[in-house]
């Protein structure tokens, strides 16, 4: 396994800040956020903002009728998400680049279940409307329906999966698409994650944890004195993987190298974070010793960060004990996207490269009073420089934590 170089060669979002790469670009360029005043619930704490997938951009021609009755958002976003990025760099036309269809594998992170699908059953269960329940409701709540369903589409004959792993999922889903590639498995994967959370137990729930967003003006602001809670919000991200070498043969455009990755748990809570911070550490420092570099040659760092009370400053307190004084520029990208859950991680990635390959690293958003417990170095305003080592962090429910590490291909500069 050691010497394979394991490369990004195609990336593609779907949330509230964008319906693909481009538009979510050109609104974070223009400093908008991924979620709006736009969502009532049940809930107590009541929430005053969401970050919905506007549904009217899915290609109807992606999905049959039926299709589109009993699959589960989870499912539509994600094969959504792939069969544009498919499209794009002309999977079909190319005879899916070359590849054999048993060597490629698809692995979907995904948080949640099917928790529309699951919703609208349990409101026929009790309304007695037992007839209403298909046997389409139970295929579409599993976790794997996304990947299945990209694997139908496509064509694919590998590995079908999900990895499921609260906020972490899609970067647990992207290390074991590496390890697939990097082990022989596989030749190429289709990764990333997906999450469709917009539900009222959901919020309900979050509501009862005093994790939600509530009455703010400017919703999620993560690392501010006054951050009082994250925004839900639902969409999709999705990555081409392949072996570097196969992937140059193939006239590829390569975004990024995977040079490092690791994951740690708390074993401490299923809700509540470790005090000391200690998984996370070594999260990120065992991430930098696979890919044989010191703190000091990261140039940027994607927080997790939600903008909940304990959680961000969880996080200021590990980013300070790996890195010191000289932490590279931290962003909070959930001040853009909101918490996509399952898909947070790989649609910040994803923003991180797009921004990163244009020699640029955007700033937090709506920070301006900075939590004396959260002293690390925060990006304020778009810094142009030069970035070649990004380091993203996920933390999640169950006390998991994930780092992974790109090298950015800097001859992509825009």
């Amino acid at each position: 396994m050691q010497g394979r170089q394991i490369v990004i060669t195609s990336t593609n979002s779907i949330t509230e800040l964008g319906y693909g790469n481009s538009e979510m670009w050109s609104n974070i360029l223009n400093g908008k956020q991924g979620f709006s005043k736009k969502y009532k619930t049940i809930a107590p704490r009541q929430t005053t903002f969401s970050g919905q997938v506007d549904r009217t951009k899915i290609k109807e021609d992606y999905f049959s009728s039926k299709e589109v009755d009993y699959l589960d958002d989870i499912a539509k976003f994600a094969v959504s998400a792939t069969l544009d990025l498919a499209k794009e760099e002309q999977f079909f036309e190319t005879d899916m680049f070359g590849y054999d269809p048993f060597r490629i594998g698809v692995n979907i992170g995904v948080g949640l279940f099917g928790l529309g699908k699951m919703s609208e059953a349990s409101k026929f269960f009790s309304n007695k409307d037992y007839s209403k329940i298909s046997y389409h409701h139970l295929a579409s709540m599993i976790p794997n329906s996304a990947p299945a369903q990209i694997s139908i589409k496509l064509g694919t004959k590998g590995i079908s999966t999900s990895a499921s792993s609260a906020c972490t999922s899609s970067l647990i889903a992207i290390k074991q698409s590496y390890l697939e590639i990097a082990g022989g498995f596989h030749d190429m994967m289709i990764t990333g994650g997906v999450d469709a959370p917009l539900e009222d137990v959901w919020h309900l729930g979050f509501s009862k944890l005093a994790l939600a967003e509530s009455q703010s003006e400017n919703g999620c602001k993560p690392f501010s004195s006054d951050r009082n809670g994250t925004v839900s919000a639902e969409g999709a991200g999705i990555l081409f993987l392949e072996e570097r070498e196969n992937a140059l043969k193939r006239g590829a455009n390569i975004q990024a190298e995977i040079v490092g990755f690791s994951s740690t748990s708390d074993s401490f809570h299923n809700l509540a974070m470790e005090p000391s911070a200690k998984s996370p550490i070594k999260a990120m420092k065992s991430a930098l010793k696979m890919a044989n570099l010191n703190p000091t040659d990261i140039d940027w760092i994607g927080s997790h960060s939600p903008g909940t009370k304990k959680g961000d400053i969880y996080e200021s307190k590990a980013i300070s004990e790996v890195f010191g004084e000289k932490t590279p520029p931290v962003t909070a990208l959930k001040s853009y996207f909101g918490h996509t859950i399952g898909a947070s991680g790989v649609n910040e990635i994803i923003a991180m490269i797009e921004s990163a390959k244009r020699g640029m690293i955007i700033p937090t958003l709506n920070l301006t009073d900075i939590d004396e417990a959260s002293q690390i170095n925060h990006c304020l305003e778009v810094k142009h420089c030069n970035v070649r080592y990004i380091l993203k962090n996920s933390f999640g429910f169950g006390g998991t934590n994930s780092s992974i590490i790109l090298k950015i291909n800097n001859s992509n500069l825009h």
